[in-house]
């Protein structure tokens, strides 16, 4: 589930030559949003390929089993993105919740917070 024609895992998958024989990964759907990702699983075959807390939480209440992504296939990555309207920049409140998300994740970037 992303805007990319180019799955972020597919390199992995290539290195561990596990594309199909057309040179692709199958993807048989793509979708805009994560929630639609829990009730496909439940009724077929596909595997997502979700945020862990969304699919843990997805797990207490659906038909579908959660586990972990092997670690050859996990993305090497760390980074986390934040988002946000621009007239809401300088919001004293939405400056809080960045400053709580950073603080929670032991980061700080003035870029962020400023």
């Amino acid at each position: 589930m992303q805007g990319d024609k180019k799955l972020s895992i597919e390199p992995r998958f290539k290195a561990l030559g596990l594309m199909g024989d057309n040179g692709q990964i199958s993807t048989p759907i793509r979708l805009n949003n994560f929630s639609s990702a829990i009730p496909i699983a439940e009724s077929s075959d596909i595997i997502f390929h979700l945020p862990t807390s969304y699919a843990e939480q997805a797990e207490k209440s659906h038909q579908i089993v959660c586990r972990e992504v092997p670690e050859e296939l996990k993305h090497p990555s760390t980074s986390v993105y934040l988002y946000w309207h621009k007239r809401y920049h300088y919001d004293s409140a939405y400056i809080w919740v960045r400053n709580q998300f950073l603080a929670s994740i032991g980061t700080a970037k003035e870029s962020c917070l400023s």
